[in-house]
């Protein structure tokens, strides 16, 4: 990717998720709960729980988080892990050390740098994930994004990513909500994120392998979150909400490729 078009983007990524994160910052002393609603909690856990089986047979996991914003997905995974947190935001990084001591996570290293030309050397690490990042880009970036994660995860190490789903609810109103005769309704709304399929973001994986001189494979295709707003209440999560990932998996909010790298 030409420079001047790497730089324009990391530079609007960059300011706009320091407004972000310094916002977030700015009313961390009003928290009382671990997650702002049941539906996060409930999206967290499910993350957690299948990064867990990811890693179970690594011994003494070397994770990184390419883009990690407020590295919360890594930081739950608890344990001893050692987890590297990269982000080009400091706002973002200052953030995940807030994090960081509310969860009482050990051994987490925090980087500011750019995702495209990290200073490891290859096969550094044997998990390299990274979750809302990749969407932020176009499809030239995304390439040397997986570029870069596959150079310098392990061989026989996993590549994880995740992007939000656009055929999901969450999704569809952050997307209506950009609209900016829309200002007076809260709720997050889409900035630079664009909309691809399961079958480009293989292709993407496996453009990144051929260009770090790797192979990929396994590739799985998983969703992870409610289909539902993320404002819904508990009890309407587990019925409807259930009944939606159960009779139509693909409306839910995040969808993730994951794949073992050789």
């Amino acid at each position: 990717m030409e420079d001047s078009r790497l730089a324009e983007m990391l530079k609007h990524e960059n300011e706009s998720w320091e407004r972000i994160f310094r916002a977030e910052l700015a009313k961390r002393e009003s928290e009382r709960t671990d997650f702002s609603s049941f539906w996060w909690e409930l999206y967290y856990t499910e993350i957690k729980k299948f990064v867990l089986q990811q890693i179970a047979d690594y011994q003494d996991p070397r994770i990184l988080e390419a883009g990690s914003g407020s590295g919360k997905a890594s930081i739950l995974l608890g344990g001893e892990y050692k987890r590297t947190l990269v982000d080009i935001s400091e706002g973002a990084l200052e953030y995940a050390k807030y994090l960081a001591k509310r969860f009482g996570a050990e051994n987490v290293s925090f980087l500011k740098w750019n995702i495209f030309n990290m200073p490891f050397a290859d096969e550094s690490f044997d998990f390299v994930w990274n979750i809302g990042v990749a969407e932020h880009y176009d499809d030239r970036g995304i390439i040397d994004i997986f570029t870069e994660m596959i150079r310098i995860t392990e061989r026989g190490g996993t590549v994880f990513v995740g992007i939000p789903n656009f055929k999901s609810l969450p999704i569809r109103k952050a997307s209506i909500l950009r609209n900016k005769f829309l200002k007076f309704i809260p709720g997050y709304r889409l900035d630079s994120e664009k909309s691809y399929s399961e079958e480009q973001m293989t292709d993407f994986l496996k453009l990144g392998a051929t260009k770090a001189h790797r192979i990929i494979s396994n590739v799985q295709i998983r969703y992870f979150g409610s289909p539902l707003f993320i404002e819904s209440p508990k009890w309407l999560i587990l019925t409807l909400g259930r009944f939606m990932e159960w009779f139509a998996p693909k409306s839910r909010f995040l969808m993730c490729i994951v794949c073992r790298v050789e």
